[in-house]
């Protein structure tokens, strides 16, 4: 019975995220959770950026569209606490819609420390993301291989280095 309720679960999950695909959500530890549709980006600063990396299927390169990681989870606003140099244990866990997940720690995004250039993106080569690989996608210049280009994201959380994402 366990394990037919998290099967049952794991599909209602799997069907939530499917249909959540248009927005992206920010939440976690953030002053102001939003849920961002395509129209609400491009009001912020756009860049464009030309990468080279390799994937599954061979090297690529493209020119992206979108708005830097940072300057979006800036405009959320990093909930900190009273402790040295908290915004330091906090990272980002973005997850696509088919369910595939990867992490940035704030200080790589910051621009006080790393200030990588990760953009949300919403346009590939001049055209807009679209299917699985839409509408927005998440484009690392620097890293050689694909695997943080996280296709098709629904949804950036914002936690702290215990795991937490919600303030004590």
């Amino acid at each position: 019975m366990k394990r037919l309720l998290t099967v049952v679960v794991l599909v209602f999950s799997a069907l939530a995220i499917a249909q959540s695909s248009d927005t992206v959500e920010l939440t976690g530890l953030v002053e102001r959770p939003a849920k961002l549709s395509l129209a609400d980006l491009p009001r912020l600063t756009a860049e464009t950026v030309t990468v080279s990396f390799l994937s599954g299927q061979g090297p690529e390169q493209h020119t992206y569209k979108g708005v830097r990681l940072a300057a979006l989870l800036q405009q959320a606003g990093l909930k900190l606490e009273n402790r040295k140099n908290d915004k330091l244990r906090k990272f980002v866990l973005a997850t696509a819609k088919d369910g595939y997940t990867v992490i940035f720690s704030w200080a790589e995004l910051d621009p006080e420390f790393g200030a990588q250039p990760v953009l949300l993106a919403w346009e590939e080569d001049g055209k807009p993301l679209e299917g699985e690989r839409g509408p927005f996608r998440l484009v690392i210049p620097g890293d050689k291989r694909g695997g943080r280009y996280v296709s098709g994201v629904i949804r950036l959380e914002v936690r702290d280095a215990d795991g937490s994402s919600q303030t004590r």
